[in-house]
Protein backbone atom coordinates (compact mmCIF):
# COMPACT_ATOMS: atom_id res chain seq x y z
CA UNK A 1 0.00 0.00 0.00
CA UNK A 2 1.39 3.40 -0.82
CA UNK A 3 0.35 6.85 1.46
CA UNK A 4 0.54 9.65 -0.08
CA UNK A 5 -0.23 13.23 1.99
CA UNK A 6 -1.40 15.86 0.12
CA UNK A 7 -1.65 19.50 1.11
CA UNK A 8 -4.00 20.32 4.04
CA UNK A 9 -7.05 22.93 2.67
CA UNK A 10 -9.51 25.02 4.25
CA UNK A 11 -12.27 24.41 1.95
CA UNK A 12 -14.74 21.67 3.21
CA UNK A 13 -17.66 22.56 -0.02
CA UNK A 14 -14.28 21.89 -2.17
CA UNK A 15 -13.36 18.23 -0.53
CA UNK A 16 -17.58 17.35 -0.54
CA UNK A 17 -17.92 18.38 -4.18
CA UNK A 18 -14.47 16.19 -5.00
CA UNK A 19 -15.54 13.35 -3.26
CA UNK A 20 -18.41 13.07 -5.02
CA UNK A 21 -17.93 13.96 -8.51
CA UNK A 22 -13.90 14.77 -9.34
CA UNK A 23 -13.51 17.81 -10.81
CA UNK A 24 -11.56 16.56 -13.87
CA UNK A 25 -13.83 13.82 -14.86
CA UNK A 26 -15.90 14.06 -18.36
CA UNK A 27 -18.70 12.78 -17.18
CA UNK A 28 -21.30 12.64 -13.79
CA UNK A 29 -19.91 9.71 -12.61
CA UNK A 30 -18.02 8.97 -9.63
CA UNK A 31 -16.23 6.45 -7.62
CA UNK A 32 -17.79 3.11 -7.45
CA UNK A 33 -18.42 3.88 -3.50
CA UNK A 34 -18.03 5.92 -0.27
CA UNK A 35 -17.92 5.39 3.56
CA UNK A 36 -17.73 7.79 6.32
CA UNK A 37 -16.09 6.93 10.20
CA UNK A 38 -17.02 8.44 12.90
CA UNK A 39 -19.97 10.35 11.64
CA UNK A 40 -23.47 10.43 12.20
CA UNK A 41 -24.04 10.31 8.33
CA UNK A 42 -22.63 8.45 5.16
CA UNK A 43 -24.31 10.47 2.99
CA UNK A 44 -20.94 12.34 2.37
CA UNK A 45 -22.55 15.84 1.99
CA UNK A 46 -23.72 15.58 5.05
CA UNK A 47 -20.84 14.05 6.76
CA UNK A 48 -18.72 16.77 5.54
CA UNK A 49 -21.09 19.82 6.83
CA UNK A 50 -20.87 17.84 10.12
CA UNK A 51 -17.26 17.71 9.95
CA UNK A 52 -17.45 21.81 9.13
CA UNK A 53 -20.11 22.37 12.12
CA UNK A 54 -17.42 20.08 14.54
CA UNK A 55 -14.47 22.52 13.71
CA UNK A 56 -16.70 25.67 13.59
CA UNK A 57 -17.44 24.75 17.16
CA UNK A 58 -14.34 23.37 18.26
CA UNK A 59 -13.75 25.98 21.18
CA UNK A 60 -17.54 24.64 22.46
CA UNK A 61 -16.81 21.25 21.58
CA UNK A 62 -13.70 21.21 24.31
CA UNK A 63 -15.38 23.34 27.06
CA UNK A 64 -18.05 20.86 27.00
CA UNK A 65 -15.58 17.87 27.24
CA UNK A 66 -13.51 19.38 30.16
CA UNK A 67 -10.62 20.13 28.04
CA UNK A 68 -8.89 23.59 28.24
CA UNK A 69 -9.06 25.59 25.26
CA UNK A 70 -6.89 27.26 23.43
CA UNK A 71 -4.51 25.29 22.04
CA UNK A 72 -2.74 25.23 18.53
CA UNK A 73 -4.72 27.37 16.08
CA UNK A 74 -5.61 25.13 12.62
CA UNK A 75 -5.80 27.53 9.49
CA UNK A 76 -6.28 24.17 7.19
CA UNK A 77 -8.36 21.65 9.09
CA UNK A 78 -9.23 20.04 5.62
CA UNK A 79 -6.75 16.98 5.69
CA UNK A 80 -6.25 14.88 2.26
CA UNK A 81 -5.02 11.01 1.86
CA UNK A 82 -4.66 9.11 -0.79
CA UNK A 83 -4.34 5.61 -0.03
CA UNK A 84 -2.93 2.68 -3.08
CA UNK A 85 -1.88 -0.24 -4.42
CA UNK A 86 -0.28 -1.91 -7.07
CA UNK A 87 -2.11 -2.74 -10.15
CA UNK A 88 -1.99 -6.41 -9.03
CA UNK A 89 -3.56 -6.31 -6.16
CA UNK A 90 -7.21 -6.29 -5.70
CA UNK A 91 -8.55 -5.57 -2.21
CA UNK A 92 -11.99 -5.53 -1.60
CA UNK A 93 -13.93 -2.88 -0.12
CA UNK A 94 -13.80 -3.97 3.23
CA UNK A 95 -10.26 -4.65 3.31
CA UNK A 96 -9.81 -1.12 1.92
CA UNK A 97 -11.75 0.10 4.78
CA UNK A 98 -10.01 -1.54 7.16
CA UNK A 99 -6.68 -0.15 5.63
CA UNK A 100 -7.73 3.29 6.42
CA UNK A 101 -8.71 2.51 9.87
CA UNK A 102 -5.57 1.07 10.48
CA UNK A 103 -3.38 4.19 9.11
CA UNK A 104 -5.62 6.53 10.57
CA UNK A 105 -5.07 4.51 14.62
CA UNK A 106 -1.26 4.63 13.49
CA UNK A 107 -1.44 8.82 13.24
CA UNK A 108 -3.45 8.98 16.06
CA UNK A 109 -6.54 10.08 14.47
CA UNK A 110 -8.59 6.89 14.96
CA UNK A 111 -11.13 8.84 16.65
CA UNK A 112 -11.81 11.66 13.63
CA UNK A 113 -14.23 11.94 11.63
CA UNK A 114 -13.29 11.13 8.15
CA UNK A 115 -14.86 9.99 4.78
CA UNK A 116 -13.52 7.90 2.32
CA UNK A 117 -13.97 7.58 -1.77
CA UNK A 118 -12.92 5.22 -3.58
CA UNK A 119 -10.85 6.33 -6.87
CA UNK A 120 -10.92 5.60 -10.38
CA UNK A 121 -6.49 4.99 -11.16
CA UNK A 122 -4.62 2.36 -13.41
CA UNK A 123 -4.61 0.57 -9.82
CA UNK A 124 -6.70 0.78 -6.95
CA UNK A 125 -7.24 3.36 -4.50
CA UNK A 126 -9.05 5.44 -1.90
CA UNK A 127 -9.27 8.78 -0.71
CA UNK A 128 -9.11 9.45 2.92
CA UNK A 129 -10.08 13.29 3.84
Amino acid sequence: MIVRAHPSGRSFKWLATYLQHDVKAQTSERDSWTHTLNCAHDDIASAIDEMLHTYRDRDLLRKEAGVRPGGATIDRPVKHISLSWDPSERPSQDEMIAAAQSFLQAEGWGNHQCALSRIQTSGIGMFIS
